[in-house]
Order: structure tokens, then sequence, then C-alpha cells
């Protein structure tokens, strides 16, 4: 399995790792705490975390001292098991996961930017590449209506983005350079090492549950499930879900479909080590 290389991520990004986890369930701070104490954050941290999160309105407080997702945060999760921790619904990625994508027609989404160091950030995780100093483009494999692109850019603080527009075709030369700002197949290797990961820590956690007969799961076996979650969400979130003449998408849906069967495992643990 991969393992916990052990980077301590912060207290608020854990729990609400485990919250996503359990996103129909309650925790209580003793909860968080001994969650936390799993990968080695204080009790300290783990109330100071809970205070800032509800503060953020990433987290509600229910009754004293017992916390749950905030009703927003379970709107966006669509699909929790595919989606993950890393707010993947600001991305190219999560868009993709959560509408059908249509057959690639060959026509390009554009934005001339009318600020681009402002929007580059951004247009850039919803997969557009910077083509010319003022131009981003990107394959048009989203579902999206310019309009619904328009409302995504303003719900992400992107008002005034510039000028958007659907391109039918382009040349081949230009064709050939806008495929070339895409690392393909570094990408495409991404994968494939994920999907071996993902294969044997499933197997591995297989295992582990069969042989817990209702004792708890370790510290080792949450931390490297953990840390093979954390690896997928990245590798898929870096993914603009470019077109099947360009990419095997394949990778991708096996990718995402071995990492919601890793998700269902990592419940169960959770469940067991939380309420034991």
């Amino acid at each position: 399995m991969f393992s916990f290389s052990g980077h301590t991520p912060s207290a608020k990004r854990f729990i609400l790792h485990v919250l996503h986890l359990l996103p129909q369930y309650n925790i209580t701070v003793q909860q968080a705490i001994v969650a936390c104490s799993v990968i080695g954050v204080s009790a300290n941290n783990a109330r100071v975390a809970l205070a800032r999160l509800c503060s953020a309105g990433s987290v509600v407080l229910l009754e004293r001292g017992c916390y749950a997702l905030s009703p927003t945060v379970l709107e966006q999760m669509a699909n929790p098991a595919a989606l993950g921790l890393l707010g993947l619904d600001d991305t190219a990625s999560a868009m993709a996961l959560a509408m059908p994508s249509p057959v690639w027609s060959g026509d390009y989404l554009m934005v001339y930017a009318s600020k681009p160091l402002l929007h580059r950030s951004w247009l850039l995780a919803v997969g557009f590449r910077q083509l010319e100093p003022s131009l981003f483009v990107r394959p048009n494999t989203l579902a999206w209506t310019l309009l619904g692109l328009e409302a995504q850019a303003k719900n992400q603080s992107q008002a005034g983005l510039g000028r958007v527009f659907v391109v039918a075709g382009v040349d081949g030369k230009t064709a050939k350079s806008i495929q070339a700002l895409y690392p393909l197949k570094r990408l495409e290797q991404g994968y494939r090492h994920c999907i071996k990961a993902l294969e044997k820590g499933n197997d591995s956690l297989a295992v582990v549950l069969q042989k817990l007969d209702g004792g708890l799961p370790s510290d080792k076996v949450l931390q490297d499930c953990y840390a093979l979650l954390e690896r997928c969400d990245v590798l898929v979130q870096q993914d603009p879900c470019l077109p099947a003449e360009w990419l095997d998408i394949g990778l991708r849906s096996q990718c995402v479909d071995l990492r919601c069967a890793l998700y269902q495992k990592a419940q169960q643990l959770w469940l067991l080590r939380l309420q034991g």
C-alpha cells in the first residue's frame, strides 16, 4: 500500500477528511481528538481546528461538543466517494464527475481574459491552458454552456473574467499546439501507478477488515489509507478531463472506481475506530 509519508496534514484538513468519509454522521470533540491523534495532531490543535472550521462555515455545531458537515458542504458532495477532500468541486475533474460529458466534437472553449494574471490560477484549475498572453483555451468536454461557465466563474469570485466563446474548429497546427500544452504521457503514467497502488491497497484493507474481528484498526492502517486516498485525489484534481482522442480516459474511470472501493473500506475502518 502507498505509505504515509510522515508529513502531518493540518488538523482542519484531516478533520474534513474524516467527515467526508462519514458525511451522514456527527463527530464529537473527543472523536475529532481521537482521529487527529492518528496523525500526531494534539488535542488542543484538534479543538482549535473544529472552531475554525465552524467559523468558516465548513462544519456546524449541532449541540454542545458535537459537529457535522454544513449543509452547504453536503450539497457540494454530489459523489463524495469519487470527489474526496480537496475541493474538487472547483476543478474540471469534479465538474466532469458531476455531469455527463458529451462526445467531443472537436470544438474548444476559449476565454480572452481581461486580467490574465488575476484569472490564470482559476482558469488552469478548470482545465484551460494559456495559448497566448490573454487567450486561454481547452477542449469543450465538460457539457458547459457559455452561461454555465460564466456562472461558475462568478461563483468562484472570478467576476470580470472577459470574453468567453466557443470555437467550432481550429486548424491542424493550432490543434497540435493546444494538445501540446497538456502533459498527456505524465498523466496517463500517473494513473497507471495510482491504479496499481489502489489495487494493492484495496487487497490489503480487505485482509485487515477480515482479521479485525471486532478489534480496532491500527494508526498505521489509517495513515496509509489516508495517504492513498490523498494521492488519488491529487492526481484526479490535476486531470483537466481531456477527450478520449487525446487521453486514455478509461484510466481515469478505473482509478475513480478503485478509489470508491477504498473509500468504502476507509468508512468501515473509521467507524470502528471512532465508535470503539
